[in-house]
């Protein structure tokens, strides 16, 4: 029987055995993972059927409950808003569970419904207040976690801080020890975010225990003296819970004009994936991340000094045993990354030792990378992308196992875990120009999903366009049929990039690119003819010859127009060979404009006939109808 989400939905509902219930979940789980229909009868029957999972008293079954309902979020997207109030008491309830995995689980799980948009930030902790006043102290201490792990992911201005400052305050009283401790660290990093107003509020609106308020004072202060605020703080005295707060729950993008936000909130609508390299445009998508945010947090690193090579042994060791333990707390994961960074940093590839012991770390990296934590996801990817960057091929061993998960990666519903992903996979391959990651990004071209198709191309374009002979010209049969697959791909993004990694892979093998050309149909040829004029007509009109400028508008157009169209029909198909354009005037003195130069000594865009231009334009349409009615059984349908 085949398997599909009717199929899973019926096991759902009358497994009852403990056993049977893990193995189902866990089939489940692997199924949403693989990209499979989440076609069914009733979606909101699969979620019905998942909180009995997630409300189990076994806490591996809830375990399991939490990751498939994780899953099917990301899968789902804004469609699974309506099952947000059916969902989110028994995700606080679980909040509470004696197990910190499953505690864990539903700060992802948390955490997901904000990336993906199925809510914004102050619509989830308009629902999550009642948390900090909870019966059970793990669901009070799991509330300020999850407001802290929200504010720096999201930054301030997506959540009515001062909404929840009251609870906070409250907590500092709190009979359980963990949770004032926790109260005390949360308004630490709320400080971070907000400013001196937090501070000015607390000392005039709420009761601080006394015991607190020195401590708490000083740990502002300290923050205050290292400068050690987010870009949102405000540092004049001012009190926020008076202020004009923009509606977050419309996902309002008004902003006071003198903060300046880190992260702009999530909105429902899902934005378009970045390139390979994200722009800084795509940066400001909720939660993405770009190239630019990567460099930054190259050097953000703890300083580390290497006395010995055994030394440096010792650390590597135990940075890789924290990494590899999934039990340890996420923020110490993300400390022992940014150590390998700093080790870089304090010079470890000045020990020979070292590849060998980095090579050790191999499966702590693919581990990092598959998280269901984003945060952990990102700071990997941005240490892979660094040592990709310092090693260079170097790294080419570990870079070929991380090259499949950062690709499976890219088609994460979560933003930042998809462009980091992405970001990871153009520092890899623009720095570590290995013949064994070609392979693997074949393989990937034939990938279902279209955001892993148009980044793998982009990744192609590049490594075409900047890598050395000799790993391509072991892979040219490869590179051949991927391109082949891209430029006939039903994608339109995919098509685009594939004809500029085709005229790529022409500069570098003529007569590979000329036997790739005659495999395709024609009107992939006449699109690549297409781009290739586009091209050269362009080029023609910003780089005018001197005698081009001194020729009158009018005469001798039509001989050199009838020449060129002359010179490109092929013999007796009546489909066009691709050649680069040929100039057919005379050699001329040609001026080499500098760059620096002034406007003045540049030709205007004035200086253009247009009546001229518009007369060239329509006989070249003509002359192209023309050539296409001469072809033998020629598609007049042309692919864009």
């Amino acid at each position: 029987m085949a398997k599909d989400m009717d199929y899973y939905l019926a096991l759902l509902a009358k497994t009852t055995d403990t056993k049977e219930k893990l193995t189902l979940g866990q089939d489940l789980l692997s199924y949403l993972q693989e990209g499979s229909s989440i076609e069914c009868q009733d979606i909101g029957m699969v979620v019905d059927s998942l909180l009995p999972y997630i409300q189990s008293s076994n806490f591996k079954v809830s375990q399991m409950g939490l990751d498939v309902m994780t899953e099917l979020v990301r899968r789902m997207e804004h469609f699974y808003r309506p099952y947000i109030p059916s969902v989110l008491p028994s995700v606080i309830d679980r909040l509470g569970d004696s197990k910190e995995h499953v505690r864990e689980r539903c700060q992802v799980l948390l955490m997901t419904f904000m990336e993906t948009g199925v809510v914004t930030p102050q619509q989830l902790f308009d629902r999550l207040v009642p948390a900090f006043a909870h019966r059970n102290n793990y669901v009070r201490d799991e509330a300020m976690k999850c407001l802290v792990a929200t504010l720096n992911q999201h930054g301030a201005n997506c959540i009515a801080v001062s909404r929840i400052i009251p609870s906070i305050v409250k907590l500092l009283s709190d009979p359980n020890a963990v949770v004032r401790d926790e109260a005390v660290t949360t308004l630490t990093q709320v400080y971070r975010h907000v400013g001196e107003r937090l501070r000015m509020d607390l000392l005039k609106k709420h009761n601080l225990p006394a015991t607190k308020l020195p401590g708490l004072m000083a740990k502002f202060d300290e923050i205050k003296a290292a400068n050690d605020f987010f870009p949102t703080a405000v540092h004049n005295v001012g009190n926020f819970a008076d202020e004009d707060e923009p509606d977050r729950s419309l996902g309002s993008s008004r902003r006071s004009p003198s903060v300046t936000l880190r992260r702009v909130p999530p909105v429902a609508a899902k934005p378009p994936p970045p390139s390979v390299v994200s722009t800084p445009s795509s940066a400001g998508q909720a939660g993405a991340v770009d190239e630019e945010g990567f460099i930054k947090a190259f050097e953000a690193v703890p300083t580390m000094q290497i006395f010995s090579a055994r030394d440096l042994e010792d650390k590597l060791s135990k940075i890789r045993q924290v990494i590899e333990d999934t039990s340890q707390d996420w923020s110490k994961r993300v400390d022992a990354l940014k150590k390998v960074r700093s080790l870089l940093i304090a010079g470890a590839l000045d020990y020979d030792e070292f590849i060998s012991h980095l090579r050790t770390l191999d499966p702590a990296f693919q581990l990092s990378v598959k998280d269901l934590r984003s945060q952990v996801v990102r700071e990997a990817c941005v240490t892979v992308a660094f040592c990709a960057q310092t090693l260079g091929l170097k790294f080419e061993h570990i870079a070929e196992s991380l090259i499949p998960p950062l690709i499976n990666q890219i088609q994460n519903s979560a933003k930042v875990i998809a462009t980091a992903g992405q970001v990871a996979l153009g520092f890899i391959v623009r720095h570590t120009p290995a013949g064994r990651l070609i392979p693997h990004l074949v393989t990937a071209m034939s990938h279902k999903s279209r955001e892993i198709r148009r980044a793998i191309i982009k990744a192609f374009h590049q490594l075409i366009s900047s890598w050395p002979m000799n790993p391509l010209q072991r892979h040219l049969t490869a590179i051949q049929n991927a391109l082949a697959s891209a430029i006939a791909d039903a994608d339109q993004e995919v098509r685009t990039y594939a004809r500029k990694a085709f005229w790529a892979f022409k500069d570098h093998f003529p007569d590979q690119a000329d036997h790739l050309l005659n495999t395709l149909d024609a009107p992939y040829k006449r699109s690549l003819h297409s781009d290739m004029s586009n091209s050269s007509s362009s080029n023609s009109l910003h780089q005018p010859s001197i005698s081009s400028r001194i020729r009158p508008p009018t005469g001798g157009s039509t001989e050199n127009l009838a020449s060129g169209a002359g010179s490109r029909r092929s013999s007796g198909s009546g489909i066009p060979t691709l050649r680069r354009p040929e100039s057919t005037e005379t050699p001329t003195r040609r001026v080499l404009i500098p760059t620096g130069s002034t406007p003045a000594s540049r030709r205007s865009n004035s200086a253009v006939d247009l009546q001229a231009a518009q007369r060239a334009k329509a006989r070249a349409q003509y002359a192209a109808l023309a050539r296409q009615k001469v072809g033998s059984n020629a598609s007049l349908h042309v692919i864009d």
